[in-house]
């Protein structure tokens, strides 16, 4: 009777795995530099190691090529923004600059009236000038959008026509300035005035309030 021996399966033990890895990686270096074909079985599929590193250095440099002029553009482009608002802070730093002077001339003009026109009669009646000049501004009855144009209208302060505008302010005019630019009106909305001792011709003018020794008025053709 014959005994039957089976043949035990040799399995690769993991020294010997890793010894035909290392094989094959050995094989798949040294092609690699030396530019050797990998050539698979029945020739169906054939691949040069060195056109492929070649291809994927064109590609990395056309890569390169592009995020370096993204670069280029997003730093134009960011060199544009920063330029386009400093042209805008200095534009409106410009118009701030004009807005002051031209707040500081209506005030030196209208301190300059209202010291020729109640510089006896204490601020309050200084300021109450002033409110009127500004009443004016704001009137159709008169032409004029600046306090320029209204002060200088023809016959319409004596100041203006005898010199007296002319006389340096004091420091209380300047106040009454200020406050009738700011819109402090103790006249409501008087549009004349004169000194205590004239009375306008009521067929024009309605007296409203007196205020420190000047009587202000209405219009009668509003």
């Amino acid at each position: 009777m014959k005994t039957i021996v089976k043949k035990k399966k040799r399995r690769l033990s993991k020294r010997g795995i890793m010894t035909i890895m290392v094989f094959f990686f050995s094989i798949f270096t040294l092609a690699f530099f030396k530019g050797s074909t990998i050539t698979c079985k029945d020739n169906h599929f054939m691949i040069s190691i060195r056109s492929l590193n070649s291809k994927t250095s064109e590609v990395v440099s056309t890569l390169k090529v592009q995020a370096e002029q993204k670069i280029v553009e997003e730093r134009k482009k960011a060199e544009l923004e920063e330029l386009k608002r400093q042209e805008e802070e200095k534009k409106k730093q410009l118009e701030e600059e004009k807005t002051e002077k031209e707040n500081q001339e209506d005030i030196e003009l209208l301190a300059r009236l209202v010291h020729a026109e109640a510089r006896g009669n204490g601020t309050e009646a200084m300021a109450a000038c002033g409110a009127v000049v500004i009443n004016r501004m704001n009137s159709p009855l008169f032409k004029g959008d600046t306090l320029e144009e209204i002060i200088y209208a023809p016959n319409q302060f004596a100041v203006v026509d005898d010199g007296q505008i002319n006389l340096t302010p004091n420091e209380n005019a300047y106040k009454a300035a200020k406050m009738a630019l700011s819109g402090y009106d103790p006249t409501n909305g008087s549009l004349y005035f004169t000194d205590d001792s004239i009375r306008l011709n009521s067929s024009y003018a309605t007296p409203s309030v007196s205020i420190d020794g000047m009587q202000f008025y209405y219009s009668t053709k509003q």
